[in-house]
Order: structure tokens, then C-alpha cells, then sequence
């Protein structure tokens, strides 16, 4: 259980959120094949959609959820703003790209996410790329720290 505690904290002092605000980058003091097996792992078969193993490169299938939204309904031009709850489908396709580094390996997860409205008929309703949301990058943790504990749970499992 130390190993554990320590393994985890060890991932989470160099955890850090792209100043790109484009991806979510981190450092893994460990080799690039333990992460890509914790990889393969915390990503279901069925949610992949292409893989690189050379390059250590994997993309999902897009995942759909319905979720809230704030949404800005009045344009701050006319000098106030009104925030109101909204619904929304959204889909996101998750990329997950490993790179050597001397110290061990970095991690870079990027998702694209596109939204349409909740209970339009599919033929009327398009979906539109949008700019991430801070709830749309917290799916990009989720993923890494998923990565994580698939890691955690191998360690654990062969000692």
C-alpha cells in the first residue's frame, strides 16, 4: 500500500495543464511500454478507433453523453451578461500520444468535442466542433488518472 501512496503521489507533483489550454500533459517516471499497456488497458477494445504501437499513438471512437452547459444567452456587447443551464449531447474523441523523455515518459492526452441539441431530430441537428469547456478537460484527467490507477492496479497485482 506505501508503494502504492507513494506511485500515485510521485505521478501527481508533476501533474501540469497545458498552458496551450489544447492538451493534457503530463510526466510519467516510468517506461513508455508500462504506460502504453496501462493504456490498452484503461481504453476498452471497442473504444478504439486507431492504434500506432510504433508511435505510441492511440485515438478512441467518438463517446456520447448528454450533459449541462452554461451558455451565455445575451452577448456581453450590450454590457451584461445572462448565463443560463442548458442541455446539450456532446461527443468527444480522445488521443492519446506517449513520448520518451530521459526522466521517463510523457503523456499528452487531446480531445476534440463537438455538441448538437438535446431531442432535435438527427436529419435537423448537425453536430458542431466547440471550443473545450473546463468540464470538457476534466474528461482528459479522467482519462489520465484512469491510466493511473490501471498502472497501480499491475504494480500491485505482480507484487
Amino acid at each position: 500500500m506505501k508503494q502504492f501512496v507513494f506511485f500515485l503521489a510521485a505521478f501527481l507533483v508533476f501533474t501540469t495543464l497545458s498552458q496551450r489550454g489544447q492538451a493534457y500533459i503530463d510526466e510519467i517516471l516510468t517506461t513508455r511500454e508500462e504506460v502504453w499497456l496501462a493504456v490498452r488497458s484503461a481504453i476498452s477494445v471497442e473504444n478504439i478507433r486507431s492504434e500506432d504501437s510504433s508511435a505510441y499513438i492511440l485515438e478512441t471512437r467518438w463517446i456520447e453523453d448528454i450533459v449541462q452547459k452554461q451558455k451565455n444567452v445575451l452577448p456581453s456587447a450590450i454590457g451584461q451578461e445572462f448565463i443560463m443551464p442548458s442541455t446539450v449531447r456532446r461527443r468527444y474523441r480522445m488521443t492519446v500520444q506517449l513520448n520518451e523523455l530521459p526522466t521517463g515518459t510523457q503523456i499528452q492526452i487531446t480531445g476534440k468535442y463537438q455538441e448538437r441539441a438535446v431531442g432535435a431530430p438527427e436529419h435537423q441537428s448537425r453536430w458542431k466542433y466547440v471550443q473545450p469547456s473546463t468540464e470538457d478537460y476534466e474528461l482528459e484527467r479522467v482519462l489520465f488518472f484512469r491510466i493511473l490507477s490501471e498502472m497501480a492496479r499491475v504494480r500491485t497485482s505482480e507484487g
